[in-house]
């Protein structure tokens, strides 16, 4: 009997194809920042114990967040970019296996990177560079080394991070001046190309500016978020922390040649960097002492004009949080410089109270001296960087391994890294841990 596919499964199926084959295309997973693979299956609670080494590929000092698409590990490094085979065959050998680089391109300030529609984007100093993401156009040389297809001119600033969502490239930048102030902005590029792009060397300018204010903006892991339309940046200064929400189409509250964009609405966060965005909240990580979580549509708990933003609930920690959250299934994953490893009812219900509302966790793991960078998941396992140089793993639904009251976990694995490790990684059956030593590590499963 031939089985009946309405509209949804059909889009469903389609969305997995897509996503499936751009693995883990950007720092966070996607625009969302959210550190969540949802298309993983290799690895789950139930085999996460036995992940042996595979092989190690060479990066660079201080590797950021790798990403990994069609069959190419993709990292940004000090010095430049470096693209390895992500199954670790190509230009791998030894045992040890240690890959050699496919293409690099060089004389980058090694920041992260991003991927879609062939085309992997990187930030250097103050340029967006765009390049063939299959090493082709623009590459030559033994070894092979790229040229970048396109640049982005950033103005006076320095790029910190970028996101990609609906074929526009959100860039923060940082302008630093003599006296230590600083002028931070959310830059938006067509990923294209095309749209204000044109000479020989093609250079594009932006689409739209968002002026995010003076302070440090978009630190960390992760870009300025994206989802449903708005995308958000955030800044922190003496006295002052926001949230700012803006038209991720650069249409309502943008005027003027060139467009410059005001906010949707602010919300005070208290400190902290970078968000995440699920099931229409927007959770702002990095804060000294609270994980904030705003209505992204700036409608509950918003007021006045123009709008300002309070939090739906909050979670207090003096343990310090990294940035920022893994949001999976209901479920916010909060790391600790000190503590370890948070869980927590990302609605704000389950061990919610008060008035303001605060969030007691779900579960919790102590974690050697605390986290280094963010959690990630991925079917079922949440992957967390500890600062004693040690990846681990833990059941992501708080069972396997936990007990108590309140809820205590251990690891279903972990191993010694030997350098502090970055946010990890997760993309068809592979773990990919970004260390500080300079090295990408990747892990899977024995052959069965």
């Amino acid at each position: 009997m031939r089985s009946r596919r309405g509209p949804s499964a059909i889009l469903l199926g389609a969305m997995v194809l897509l996503l499936s084959g751009c693995l883990w295309p950007q720092a966070r997973f996607g625009p969302s920042n959210g550190g969540f693979n949802p298309f993983e299956y290799w690895i789950g609670s139930g085999n996460v114990g036995s992940l042996a080494p595979a092989f190690t590929a060479p990066a660079g000092w201080s590797p950021l967040a790798p990403v990994v698409a069609r069959n190419s590990l993709y990292v940004g490094a000090a010095g430049g970019l470096k693209t390895f085979d992500a199954r670790g065959t190509l230009g791998c050998a030894g045992v040890p296996k240690i890959c050699t680089p496919l293409w690099t391109a060089t004389g980058l300030s090694g920041k992260p990177v991003a991927t879609a529609n062939d085309i992997l984007f990187t930030l250097s100093g103050n340029q967006l560079l765009a390049f063939d993401a299959n090493g082709v156009t623009g590459c030559g040389g033994a070894p092979k080394t790229c040229t970048p297809l396109w640049a982005g001119s950033l103005g006076l600033g320095e790029g910190r991070s970028l996101s990609l969502a609906d074929g526009v490239v959100y860039v923060i930048v940082v302008t630093s001046f003599g006296g230590g102030g600083e002028t931070d902005a959310l830059l938006a590029f067509d990923a294209a190309g095309s749209t204000g792009c044109g000479g020989t060397p093609k250079v594009c300018t932006r689409l739209w500016t968002g002026g995010v204010g003076g302070g440090f903006a978009g630190a960390g892991v992760g870009g300025p978020a994206v989802a449903n339309g708005r995308v958000f940046a955030t800044y922190t200064r003496p006295g002052v922390s926001v949230v700012e929400a803006f038209d991720a189409a650069g249409v309502t509250g943008c005027s003027g040649s060139p467009k410059s964009c005001s906010p949707l609405w602010t919300g005070n966060t208290g400190g902290g960097s970078v968000p995440a965005i699920a099931d229409g909240i927007v959770y702002v990580g990095g804060s000294p002492t609270a994980l904030p979580a705003f209505d992204a549509a700036g409608i509950n708990g918003c007021s006045g004009t123009p709008t300002t933003c309070t939090p739906l609930w909050t979670l207090t920690d003096a343990s310090g949080l990294t940035s920022p959250p893994a949001l999976a299934n209901g479920v916010a994953y909060v790391g600790t410089f000190a503590g370890g490893l948070l869980a927590f009812d990302a609605k704000g219900v389950n061990g919610c109270s008060g008035s303001p509302k605060t969030c007691a966790p779900l579960w919790h793991a102590t974690v050697g001296s605390g986290l280094a960078n963010p959690p990630s998941v991925a079917n079922g396992v949440v992957y967390a960087s500890a600062n004693d140089g040690s990846i681990r793993a833990f059941d992501a639904a708080g069972v396997s391994g936990c007990s108590g009251s309140p809820k205590t976990c251990s690891s279903l694995w972990s191993t010694m890294l030997g350098a502090v490790p970055g946010s990890p990684i997760v993309a068809r059956g592979t773990v990919y841990i970004p260390t500080a030593d300079g090295n990408v590590r990747a892990y899977r499963l024995p052959p069965s």
